[in-house]
Protein backbone atom coordinates (compact mmCIF):
# COMPACT_ATOMS: atom_id res chain seq x y z
CA UNK A 1 0.00 0.00 0.00
CA UNK A 2 2.83 2.39 0.85
CA UNK A 3 4.20 2.43 -2.70
CA UNK A 4 0.73 3.02 -4.17
CA UNK A 5 0.27 6.01 -1.88
CA UNK A 6 3.68 7.45 -2.80
CA UNK A 7 2.78 6.99 -6.49
CA UNK A 8 -0.53 8.80 -6.01
CA UNK A 9 1.18 11.72 -4.25
CA UNK A 10 3.98 11.90 -6.84
CA UNK A 11 1.59 11.84 -9.80
CA UNK A 12 -0.57 14.55 -8.23
CA UNK A 13 2.51 16.72 -7.67
CA UNK A 14 3.71 16.24 -11.25
CA UNK A 15 0.26 17.13 -12.60
CA UNK A 16 0.11 20.22 -10.40
CA UNK A 17 3.59 21.16 -11.53
CA UNK A 18 2.41 21.56 -15.12
CA UNK A 19 1.14 24.95 -13.95
CA UNK A 20 3.72 25.73 -11.28
CA UNK A 21 6.90 24.92 -13.23
CA UNK A 22 8.81 24.10 -10.03
CA UNK A 23 11.81 21.84 -10.71
CA UNK A 24 11.58 20.43 -7.16
CA UNK A 25 8.20 18.88 -8.01
CA UNK A 26 9.36 17.08 -11.16
CA UNK A 27 10.76 14.04 -9.32
CA UNK A 28 9.40 14.18 -5.78
CA UNK A 29 11.09 12.17 -3.04
CA UNK A 30 9.72 11.29 0.39
CA UNK A 31 11.81 14.13 1.87
CA UNK A 32 10.36 16.80 -0.43
CA UNK A 33 8.97 19.63 1.69
CA UNK A 34 5.39 20.42 0.68
CA UNK A 35 4.25 23.15 3.07
CA UNK A 36 5.52 25.29 5.89
CA UNK A 37 8.98 26.81 6.00
CA UNK A 38 10.81 25.85 2.82
CA UNK A 39 7.67 24.34 1.35
CA UNK A 40 7.16 24.03 -2.39
CA UNK A 41 3.40 24.65 -2.36
CA UNK A 42 1.64 27.89 -1.53
CA UNK A 43 -1.76 27.72 0.17
CA UNK A 44 -3.77 27.67 -3.07
CA UNK A 45 -1.56 24.99 -4.60
CA UNK A 46 -1.78 22.93 -1.42
CA UNK A 47 -5.58 22.99 -1.49
CA UNK A 48 -5.63 21.93 -5.14
CA UNK A 49 -3.12 19.18 -4.40
CA UNK A 50 -5.14 17.87 -1.43
CA UNK A 51 -8.36 17.70 -3.47
CA UNK A 52 -6.54 15.85 -6.25
CA UNK A 53 -4.94 13.35 -3.86
CA UNK A 54 -8.27 12.67 -2.13
CA UNK A 55 -9.86 11.93 -5.52
CA UNK A 56 -7.02 9.61 -6.52
CA UNK A 57 -7.28 7.74 -3.21
CA UNK A 58 -10.99 7.21 -3.80
CA UNK A 59 -10.28 5.86 -7.28
CA UNK A 60 -7.43 3.58 -6.20
CA UNK A 61 -8.69 2.29 -2.86
CA UNK A 62 -12.45 2.90 -3.06
CA UNK A 63 -12.33 4.79 0.22
CA UNK A 64 -13.39 8.40 0.71
CA UNK A 65 -10.91 10.09 3.04
CA UNK A 66 -10.60 13.65 4.24
CA UNK A 67 -6.96 14.65 4.56
CA UNK A 68 -7.70 17.96 6.21
CA UNK A 69 -8.73 18.51 9.78
CA UNK A 70 -7.72 21.08 12.37
CA UNK A 71 -4.94 18.90 13.79
CA UNK A 72 -3.49 18.18 10.34
CA UNK A 73 -3.20 21.84 9.42
CA UNK A 74 -1.59 23.13 12.61
CA UNK A 75 1.91 22.86 13.96
CA UNK A 76 5.14 21.29 12.92
CA UNK A 77 3.59 17.81 13.07
CA UNK A 78 1.41 18.57 10.06
CA UNK A 79 1.25 15.61 7.68
CA UNK A 80 1.66 18.12 4.85
CA UNK A 81 5.29 18.90 5.74
CA UNK A 82 6.78 16.26 3.43
CA UNK A 83 5.74 13.62 0.92
CA UNK A 84 6.76 10.95 3.44
CA UNK A 85 4.72 12.38 6.31
CA UNK A 86 1.68 12.72 4.05
CA UNK A 87 2.09 9.12 2.90
CA UNK A 88 2.13 7.90 6.50
CA UNK A 89 -0.92 10.02 7.31
CA UNK A 90 -2.86 8.60 4.36
CA UNK A 91 -1.85 5.04 5.25
CA UNK A 92 -3.16 5.59 8.79
CA UNK A 93 -6.46 6.94 7.48
CA UNK A 94 -6.89 4.00 5.13
CA UNK A 95 -6.15 1.47 7.88
CA UNK A 96 -8.33 3.26 10.43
Amino acid sequence: MDQKIITIISEALRDLNQNLKNSELENPTSELCLSGEGGNLDSLSLVSFIVDVEGRILEEFGKDVSLVDEKAMLGEDSPFRTVGSLSLHIEGLLKG
